[in-house]
């Protein structure tokens, strides 16, 4: 078996390693390099791309959904209503009961 050595750190590996990505395209690295620079860096990277995206999208012309106030006060409305009709239907079962 060959000895493996961590691309970040140079020190021999125990076990298979870990994907060194986005630090390297070849070879392994160690748990503590995984861990303590590789999974960071991911992180980092992962919120930078999902930033690039909305970018992109208000760019395109898209834009994220807004909830406008005239669409909360309809639903509060209809909502309302529907209560009332609830409310007044179990008011006449009571009454005429």
């Amino acid at each position: 078996m060959a000895i493996v050595k961590c691309i970040i750190c140079k020190q021999v590996l125990i076990g298979y390693g870990h994907n060194p990505y986005p630090i390297g395209d070849k070879g392994r690295c160690c748990d503590d390099c995984n861990y303590s620079v590789v999974l960071p860096l991911r992180i980092v990277n992962m919120k930078k791309w999902k930033l690039d995206d909305l970018r992109k999208k208000e760019i395109q012309g898209g834009k994220p959904m807004e909830v406008k106030p005239d669409f909360i006060y309809k639903q509060f409305f209809i909502w309302l209503g529907v209560i009332l009709v609830i409310f007044s239907i179990a008011l006449i079962i009571i009454i005429n009961i």
